[in-house]
């Protein structure tokens, strides 16, 4: 009986002190075809948990996954071309409870993409409010015809052309309507850009700046000393060849001297 009780309680305490490793799948954005270099860190730190090797499709994209037990990590991406690296990203603090998507396209090119779908998303406000506005103006069409006709005397019935709205006072709420979606969304956005702009002033970008080249550095070197590795990889390969070629050499030599001393006895 005390056997049956220990031999759970073991399992659950082993469960329990052995981290559990869990594979955490990486979107990565990019342009068609780039090669990257993707460094998995634990978070806030340079330990390097994993590094992966993906390439996008046609279509810029590509999905990969790696092992980890941290439930967030920071991410270190290049892009290279013909050897050499033509941009460097971070990433940081990456729960990895879910699927991680991340865009490593030049920056111009995704504040282009975002200018595109303000433009479209502008447009669809626009043909929303509009909609608003006719219905609006129909809806207070109605309610004043519906209020002229009930207004009804003994001797005569008051005629409903003289009390309507005219057309212009519903194309001018329309209008205001519409202005004023549109004035609100362009307002509402164009705070964000200029405090993002503000953030970095020019001391601030300097240290970016040598920061970010410090980084490129570091990775290069680091490509280099792979290229090193499979460059000493070759020269030990082929020392290998050589000694095995002089050591057939060699037995065969002393071959030769044992029948030399064979005769000579004879």
């Amino acid at each position: 009986m005390v056997k049956k009780t220990i031999i759970p309680i073991l399992i659950i305490t082993l469960l329990m002190i052995i981290p559990i490793v869990a594979a955490t799948d990486l979107v990565v954005r990019a342009k068609p075809y780039e090669s990257m270099i993707v460094r998995v860190l634990s978070s806030g730190t340079e330990q390097t948990i994993a590094s992966i090797y993906p390439k996008t499709n046609v279509s810029g994209f590509v999905i990969t996954n790696f092992s980890v037990t941290s439930a967030e990590v920071d991410l270190k991406v290049l892009v290279i071309k013909a050897g050499e690296i033509i941009r460097a990203k971070e990433f940081e603090k990456q729960s990895t409870s879910s699927r991680i998507s991340i865009d490593v396209r030049p920056d111009e090119d995704i504040e282009e993409e975002a200018a595109v779908l303000e433009a479209e998303q502008a447009a669809k406000d626009a043909e929303i409010a509009a909609a608003a506005a006719e219905a609006a103006a129909a809806e207070a069409a109605t309610a004043e015809e519906e209020k002229g006709s009930s207004f009804l005397t003994g001797a005569a019935i008051t005629n409903l052309e003289d009390i309507d709205i005219p057309n212009w006072i519903y194309y001018s709420v329309g209008g205001l309507l519409l202005v004023g979606i549109i004035g609100f969304v362009i307002a509402k956005r164009a705070p964000m850009r200029a405090a993002k702009l503000g953030q970095i002033s020019e001391g601030q970008a300097e240290k970016e700046i040598g920061r970010a080249e410090a980084k490129i550095k570091a990775a290069q070197k680091e490509i280099n000393v792979v290229k090193n590795q499979e460059k000493i990889k070759k020269m030990e390969d082929k020392m290998q060849k050589e000694k095995e070629k002089l050591q057939r050499l060699q037995d065969g030599e002393d071959e030769e001297e044992e029948e030399e001393k064979q005769d000579t006895e004879e």
